[in-house]
């Protein structure tokens, strides 16, 4: 039997009082029984019991609200293996979808589940039954609301830091320290996983196995609007992972450049929260990490340091040079490293650029764009005496050939000279007189000893080993 349920006399129902005893053929205590109904309670009280709306996030999407149900709450031991497992690989390694290390984070809910700040009115941890049976544990029916056991593994899908802190909470028990910190009663003597069991289906076109997977990159991911829950939010890495494995189980062929594919991929990105003017970036990545032939080269770092070798030039050490508060001491940074201006006079300032805007065509930084003025204007306030030109040496890592290319343009042609314009209004318009202070305001006038070169990145395009002039 799936479920081994209490005597008919010890059923609760939503009339039933929550703290009488209940009997089990399994020799669970009285006080194990109360312990876990009274976080049933709270649980059905704030009502977070899990639905696609909270797992998946996909608001007014046809058909997704079938695609969860949830069948009830269980209480298990935080030890992978027996009553509760994580996914495996083809290799029978666990999918480690978190990239960096959360310790901090899981060392804050050691403490937690140690002193009773475990809450259970937020959203809570969720598993899949799986048909391997086990030892059986606590279960509360959500569709009976009876009291029982159930004895099928589950499968651990949200909340792998909150199991980490439970299983070390246990692990510090066994210390002197952990047992001066516990302030609650544990009825058996361990800290347990409190976990919603929830069950995946078909829906809105997709698989059950892809919704699965599709809510376990949602789990932590920082776009999800959602409460405010106990959680350590995903990155990057976490996000391409699943994506990926998304893209893989739709069979998405990424050599494909055709406009459907395009459309297919972004649906995936939309599912999984990334922003519109991200997804180029995204597809991009994608591409590169399953080692599709790029049109646009990513630029290490080695590779930008082998370009300014091979060219004799040294990058000029930006960091170094602001932290330098006097022109004196910028002056002395230019003495400790001569080679900074290179033969012909020129110094060359390496400047990222990423674009912005709705469309993920946008061309303006206004972070970089604002930096990397100001850096060229005070190098010549302190060296301009001394050198020929600064040169913007500039370059995109997350941008499609087509978005380069425009932003090269910008960054050539209109940066400097927006800048020079606003610094102008800014400066009339302080000034208390009635004429203005720059009476040549044609800006073209200005910026002669600024020039932007690009790294050579584009296929086709570009001549490697050469500089990208617009």
């Amino acid at each position: 039997m799936l479920f081994d349920f209490f005597d008919n006399n010890d059923n609760f129902d939503e009339n039933t009082s929550w703290n009488n005893e209940v009997s089990t053929t399994k020799k669970f205590s009285k006080k194990e029984k109360e312990s876990f109904l009274s976080k049933v309670k709270k649980a059905t009280l704030a009502e977070i019991e899990p639905t696609s709306d909270i797992v998946l996030d996909q608001g007014d999407t046809p058909g997704i609200e079938d695609a969860v149900e949830f069948l009830g709450w269980a209480e298990v031991l935080p030890e992978f293996g027996d009553q509760i497992d994580y996914p495996k690989d083809k290799n029978g390694m666990e999918k480690n979808v978190r990239a960096i290390s959360v310790k901090d984070k899981i060392t804050n809910f050691i403490e937690a589940n140690l002193k009773g700040r475990i809450k259970y009115t937020q959203e809570q941890p969720w598993a899949t039954p799986k048909e391997n049976e086990c030892e059986p544990y606590l279960f509360f029916d959500a569709k009976t609301k009876q009291l029982g056991t159930l004895n099928r593994q589950l499968l651990l899908g949200a909340g792998r830091t909150r199991f980490a802190g439970a299983n070390g909470a246990n692990a510090k028990l066994k210390t002197k320290e952990g047992r001066n910190i516990l302030r609650v009663e544990l009825p058996n003597g361990k800290v347990m996983f409190f976990v919603a069991v929830i069950k995946f289906h078909d829906a809105s076109g997709e698989s059950a196995a892809y919704w699965e997977e599709s809510a376990r990159g949602l789990e932590n991911n920082v776009n999800r609007v959602t409460e405010e829950i106990p959680q350590t939010y995903s990155n990057r890495e976490d996000e391409y992972i699943i994506i990926t494995n998304l893209i893989n189980m739709k069979g998405i062929d990424l050599n494909d450049n055709s406009e459907s594919t395009k459309r297919a991929i972004n649906r995936i990105l939309e599912q999984q929260k990334v922003k519109e003017h991200l997804k180029p970036e995204y597809r991009l990545e994608l591409k590169r990490r399953a080692g599709v032939a790029q049109p646009v080269e990513i630029l290490s770092n080695k590779d930008i340091s082998d370009f300014f070798k091979n060219k004799g030039i040294v990058k000029f050490p930006v960091d170094k040079f602001a932290k330098r508060k006097s022109d004196e001491s910028k002056l002395e940074l230019l003495k400790k490293n001569p080679n900074i201006i290179d033969r012909e006079g020129r110094i060359h300032v390496l400047q990222l650029f990423e674009g912005s805007g709705a469309t993920g065509l946008g061309t303006i930084d206004r972070d970089y764009d604002d930096r990397v003025f100001r850096t060229v204007v005070n190098i010549l306030r302190v060296y301009g005496h001394l050198i020929s030109e600064v040169v913007i040496v500039g370059y995109c890592n997350k941008n499609t050939a087509e978005h380069i290319q425009k932003i090269r343009e910008y960054k050539s042609y209109d940066l400097i000279e927006e800048k020079v314009v606003a610094c102008m209004e800014a400066v009339n318009a302080l000034h208390r007189g009635t004429e203005n202070v720059i009476k040549d305001s044609d800006p073209k006038h200005y910026g002669k000893k600024v020039t932007v070169k690009f790294l050579p990145q584009i296929s086709n395009l570009d001549i490697k080993g050469q500089w990208v002039v617009v």
